[in-house]
């Protein structure tokens, strides 16, 4: 069955890719009474363009349904999947990490983390598997690095949110072991030390920044982060280390996602976009050829994503910049709508659990709305706002546009200050995101200059702290929930946009009845106007 559908998959993809290139010659005729003997071709009265846009939308379709029940044979089939359909219970099994160890919000466990099962045995029988498992374990079995390989057992239950196949809790100390059976590679060592070095650095900073340093760095919150108290290097080594508030780190959270900041606490395409400035801007500095700055973009890329916390983001914004690379090294402009319409397929089509995933969608929601509505959000509000300004509120507006009706269904809650609130917020998120990062590289080494660099960005983030304080709180819209919140989302922005259009266009017929202005008239904003009459008085005052 697997076999019928993937050759099915095949024959669409050679479909979509053919197809369309030969429809203008399969659907022409010839024109009658041609002078070269009817050689010369005509289209028919059928939009030849719309019939191919039809046709790879059709086979992108019948590609996406084919990977969907691919993907979904293959998990009803698995070992775990039938453990599961039995009743779960104890079972052994043989597991991989591919996530670092966080803490665990379900009470009675300490850490988290997921893993890939490579083999599970339930009543001793062995089966081999390929699911994914999410790993709850108490203080005692916290001992998950990633990249490591675990034998584990515990008690296997259904999940009862996220992603994973399945939930494994190692509680019971009588019954449930782990025996760590290879340990990560070297890179996997390096980077998890690097990590928890400077998790450790950031433990030093005021309240705010031991929790939103960490965050906005590498997408974890402080008091997310689970540190070991033995076994890792670099831990302890800082007498001055203070733990974390669980009221304080909670009630911020709740802050930042009542002013519409939360965002800024994920990494995304943000800090991609600021490492490749900087590397390129190197290599230009350094007169390096185009073929070593998309060398060094990629290095930089693949650093930075090894790094940070797992998150599908993550992954969307890695994606999406080798696309940008490749543009680069063909000396092309990078297009970033077409980027981002090959990444969301291409990660659908090798991995189709991303199309239900929150993580996923926001990312590529919001990168959507950036492309498609910046221009036409900021053209107006330039005439009536200095241009900095305009570009963070545009930012926002686009941005939520799409990502709206998303957030509703995971909470109902609208956050009515989020477009102030990221404007205040965005001339200090590079400057802190800089800071850590650059914290992060150093603080294995040189923990005195990583903390230096955490403190300030540690000094950024205290400006989003009290821009969370201030507009977050109880300023939330109430909302239905689940669908029919979505839908009224839509609703009312399209509602807004059609009462906006109509008010333009009533607006500019008026003003061409009264003659005020011609069509394609060029009038100048009150902010041109200022700086003009500020240029002629500073002539003025300063003539001889």
């Amino acid at each position: 069955m697997i076999l019928l559908i993937v050759t099915l998959f095949i024959g669409f993809v050679v479909i979509g890719s053919v197809v369309p290139s030969l429809l203008p010659r399969l659907l022409s005729r010839k024109p009658r009474g041609t002078a070269n003997g009817g050689s010369r071709m005509r289209p028919v009265g059928v939009s030849m363009v719309s019939l191919q846009y039809a046709m790879v939308l059709v086979v992108a379709t019948l590609c996406a349904l084919c990977s969907g029940l691919c993907a979904a044979l293959i998990d009803s089939g698995d070992a775990v999947a039938a453990s599961l359909r039995a009743g779960g219970g104890h079972v052994t099994m043989s597991l991989r990490t591919v996530s670092p160890m966080t803490a665990s919000p379900m009470r009675g466990s300490d850490c988290q983390t997921d893993a890939v099962v490579q083999w599970i045995e339930s009543e001793r029988i062995r089966s081999p598997s390929s699911a994914t498992v999410h790993v709850f374990a108490d203080a005692a079995h916290c001992r998950w690095r990633q990249g490591g390989v675990y034998r584990a057992s515990g008690t296997l239950g259904e999940p009862k949110y996220g992603q994973a196949d399945a939930w494994l809790t190692l509680k019971d100390k009588s019954r449930d072991m782990m025996l760590e059976t290879e340990t990560p590679g070297r890179l996997d060592t390096a980077v998890e030390a690097m990590r928890h070095d400077f998790i450790d650095v950031t433990r030093r900073l005021s309240d705010q920044g031991r929790v939103l340093v960490p965050g906005l760095t590498m997408g974890v919150l402080g008091q997310d982060a689970y540190l070991p108290e033995t076994g890792w290097s670099g831990f302890g080594r800082s007498g001055e280390a203070q733990p974390i508030d669980g009221n304080y780190a909670e009630a911020l959270e709740d802050d930042f996602k009542a002013a519409g900041i939360m965002h800024l606490m994920a990494v995304s395409g943000g800090h991609f976009v600021l490492v490749a400035a900087m590397v390129t801007r190197l290599a230009s500095f350094l007169l390096l050829p185009r073929w070593a700055k998309a060398v060094a973009v990629t290095v930089a890329y693949a650093s930075l994503t090894m790094l940070m916390f797992p998150a599908d983001s993550v992954l969307r914004a890695f994606a999406m910049g080798l696309f940008g690379v490749a543009c680069l090294l063909a000396g092309r402009r990078s297009q970033a709508l077409s980027a981002l319409n090959w990444t969301v397929i291409l990660s659908l089509m090798f991995d189709p659990s991303l199309a239900v995933s929150f993580g996923f969608a926001l990312s590529c929601a919001s990168v959507y709305g950036i492309v498609l509505l910046y221009d036409v959000i900021r053209r107006p509000m330039s005439r009536w706002m200095p241009g900095p300004l305009a570009d963070a509120a545009a930012v926002t507006l686009a941005a939520q546009c799409l990502t709206l009706p998303i957030q509703v269904l995971m909470s109902p809650d609208i956050p009515i200050w989020s477009v102030p609130a990221n404007c205040i917020a965005a001339p200090v998120v590079a400057f802190a995101t800089v800071a850590g990062l650059a914290s992060l590289l150093v603080s294995w080494a040189l923990p005195s200059l990583g903390f230096m660099l955490a403190w300030l960005s540690g000094c950024g983030t205290w400006v989003l702290e009290r821009c969370a304080t201030l507009l977050g709180g109880d300023h939330t819209l109430a909302w239905p929930e689940g669908v029919p919140g979505m839908l009224g989302v839509c609703g009312a922005e399209i509602a807004v946009a059609l009462a906006i259009w109509g008010i333009r266009y009533a607006i500019a017929a008026r003003s061409a009845a009264r003659g005020r202005s011609a069509p394609g008239e060029y009038r100048a904003t009150w902010f041109e106007h200022a700086a003009g009459w500020w240029e002629e008085t500073r002539g003025m005052l300063l003539k001889d």
